[in-house]
């Protein structure tokens, strides 16, 4: 027979006013067959992380072992289980700072390592009754794998990478509506993946313009540690990471790979800047915008930054091809963009230059550039040579003769620095596929576009336009015009190698020319390009082989 003792319990008097408190005892049952046992009511600890994430290592404070642990959640900083625990060893120097956190993590992605997730077993899902920490900005795409925004690319920031953009770039790059992008892109692009996407392109994009900018203004600053444009880059392919960009392209995805081309061109990176000016193309054809029919029922000011996205593209693939000797795939299928399809577009001037651009490059079709890219490796008068004749270059270069915008004419300064070059740029480029075809001649009766002496005529109307522009025109126009002047002034060098001029007293000879595409190469980007030294040994050889600086320095 089972006897049960009733519990004991003691009392003790409260210090204040009398009242008892019940203190519980140990409970024991006795049987008749064994001694007395004692239950204990057990105590449940909480199970040790085997592994802290990431930032909770580096800023060397507690981990509950989550994804995304608590702290992060708080901090708003990508919890990531990427570091291999080491057992034993000396520890490494503190990384206490975000900027720390986010540079081992972008350091670890590049050497291929995969994204772990948290080595606890279980995730206890949150209560949401509980009070959740501030929203950090984080998505998750369909497969569960979460994207925070980078804590360094802030919006004051992109603010200020925008506005040079737009003071600067926008009258060259028209396609993004400013209204729209201070309204809807901004305040929104850290909790979107697309609009982040956008935005980090545009900040490669003016990242050379930004330092412009910061010369001439010393009240700028990006920190004491200035973003590269491959940062900017990096930060596109994650976000791009996080959503399938090529089944569901948009314009935004069409507009940023072209960001990041103008970035890399920057950089002199030019296979990558081809390869996603390719993808901006094949992005834009997979929306069916080089279809006329596409902008039927399409709201209008969409349809009018769709129409300029394409013939930018048109302008931008037709100069690269001609730079780089690569083929065309984009021909002029859809209606040129106005200024008055939308009622608020305050661009009339800005898009009467772009307009002029576009038909410069108009001139310039798929039969040109094959005979220009095969030129550069096949024999004179190969098979191809057939698709143009003599004529035809002839009467093209009297078409970009009287191209020049009128005198008075309402452009940008930065738009008439690129008209005014460009166009004695696609006429060079013209007179050297003659030269390369054996087109020219030296007989009186010749048009002169087709002599020799051709490239004097273009150095010396390029002397006249480019003397009156600013530094900041060129520099917002980037190194890419620069490219252009090295272009026309190998031309020149060339001529007066072959062709050494005579002095005429009071008249500007070719060698003034040559000076003056050489302070502009001084001028321009603070004189640091690449082509202000290849032009400067050209110019010493044309020269009778002084050093550039003596050759151009002194009187004829």
């Amino acid at each position: 027979m089972v006897r049960r003792s009733a519990p004991a319990t003691h009392r003790v008097l409260g210090a204040d006013n009398g009242n008892t408190h019940p203190i519980p005892t140990i409970t024991t049952t006795t049987t008749t067959a064994t001694m007395s046992t004692t239950t204990f009511q057990r105590v449940h600890r909480t199970p040790k992380v085997k592994q802290a994430c990431d930032c909770c290592h580096a800023r060397k404070i507690k981990c509950d072992g989550t994804c995304p642990c608590s702290h992060c959640a708080v901090a708003e900083l990508q919890c990531t289980y990427l570091t291999v625990p080491k057992k034993k060893g000396p520890k490494g120097p503190s990384k206490r700072t975000p900027r720390a956190i986010l540079k081992m993590q972008i350091e670890q992605q590049r050497n291929g390592i995969p994204p772990a997730v948290s080595p606890a077993q279980h995730i206890p899902p949150r209560d949401s009754s509980t009070n959740s920490p501030p929203s950090s900005g984080r998505t998750s795409n369909e497969y569960g794998v979460s994207f925070e925004p980078s804590p360094l690319l802030t919006t004051a920031l992109v603010e200020q990478f925008a506005k040079s953009f737009f003071k600067h770039k926008y009258p060259l790059t028209p396609i993004l509506h400013k209204g729209d992008f201070y309204a809807h892109t901004l305040p929104h692009f850290r909790t979107s993946p697309s609009k982040y996407a956008l935005v980090a392109s545009l900040c490669a994009a003016a990242r050379t313009q930004v330092d412009h900018d910061q010369q001439a203004d010393l009240s700028l600053s990006l920190g004491a540690t200035p973003l590269t444009t491959a940062y900017f880059i990096n930060e596109v392919r994650r976000a791009r990471a996080m959503h399938d960009y090529v089944e569901t392209p948009t314009l935004e995805d069409a507009q940023a790979s072209f960001f990041i081309f103008a970035g890399l061109f920057d950089c002199d990176k030019h296979n990558s800047a081809w390869f996603h000016l390719r993808e901006a193309i094949t992005l834009m054809e997979a929306l069916r915008l080089h279809e006329e029919a596409t902008y039927v029922g399409m709201p209008a000011r969409e349809a009018l930054f769709s129409r300029r996205t394409f013939w930018l593209l048109f302008i931008t693939e037709r100069a690269y091809a001609l730079q780089r000797h690569r083929p065309l795939s984009l021909n002029a299928t859809i209606e040129l963009p106005t200024a008055t399809t939308v009622d608020d577009d305050p661009d009339a001037e800005i898009i009467s230059g772009f307009l002029d651009l576009l038909a410069l490059f108009r001139n310039f079709n798929s039969d040109f550039v094959s005979t220009w890219n095969s030129s550069s490796h096949s024999p004179l008068f190969s098979s191809s040579s057939a698709s143009i004749s003599a004529a035809q270059l002839a009467e093209l270069q009297d078409t970009l003769a009287q191209s020049a915008p009128p005198e008075g004419s309402q452009r940008t300064e930065i738009q008439k620095a690129d008209l005014s070059i460009t166009r004695l740029w696609l006429s060079t480029m013209t007179w050297q596929l003659c030269v390369a075809k054996g087109l020219l001649s030296s007989s009186p009766t010749t048009p002169p576009s087709l002599s020799f002496r051709y490239p004097i005529t273009l150095s010396a109307s390029l002397a006249a336009v480019a003397a009156p522009l600013t530094p900041t025109a060129f520099d917002a126009n980037g190194p890419g015009i620069l490219e252009k002047i090295f272009d026309i002034g190998c031309s020149l060098a060339d001529v007066l190698l072959l062709h050494p001029p005579r002095a005429e007293a009071m008249q500007c000879g070719p060698r003034d020319s040559m000076r003056e595409m050489m302070r502009v190469m001084d001028r321009a980007m603070g004189g640091r390009s690449r082509y202000r030294a290849l032009l400067g040994e050209k110019a010493g050889e044309a020269m009778g082989g002084d050093s550039p600086s003596v050759g151009l320095d002194a009187g004829e």
